[in-house]
């Protein structure tokens, strides 16, 4: 959608309609392949996987440590953050946002964090 918008549009009026398209346009596909093109590149540098407590190597450990911590931003914004569109056109559809800001507790912070901490320290060490 930011894609879309930022290069689709030219004037604040339209970018915002663009965002709220649902629909992949151009500048979103563009981003998405360069995303997945970099993605796999990136991986591909890091070699073959390793996989030995506290002494990992490769892009399986770093697939499996970036999707944790990547996992814990959810409830952390989750709690400190409101949900910005209460209103809007897909208010419908992400309505359970709003009520699942009220499940996520301060002991659910803080076992996320924790289990982020635990992988990433079997993995590295």
């Amino acid at each position: 959608d930011s894609a879309d918008g930022i290069g689709g549009g030219w004037s604040r009026a339209q970018i915002l309609k663009i965002m709220q398209d649902t629909r992949l346009g151009t500048y979103g596909a563009a981003v998405l392949l360069l995303y997945v093109v970099t993605k796999l590149e990136l991986l591909a540098t890091l070699g073959y996987s390793s996989w030995k407590i506290w002494n990992c190597e490769g892009a399986g450990p770093a697939l499996l440590v970036a999707g944790t911590v990547a996992r814990l931003t959810s409830p952390i914004l989750l709690k400190s953050r409101n949900y910005v569109d209460e209103g809007g056109p897909k208010y419908q559809f992400y309505s359970f946002m709003i009520q699942a800001s009220y499940l996520v507790t301060l002991e659910r912070v803080f076992f996320a964090c924790l289990s982020t901490l635990v992988v990433s320290s079997l993995a590295y060490g």
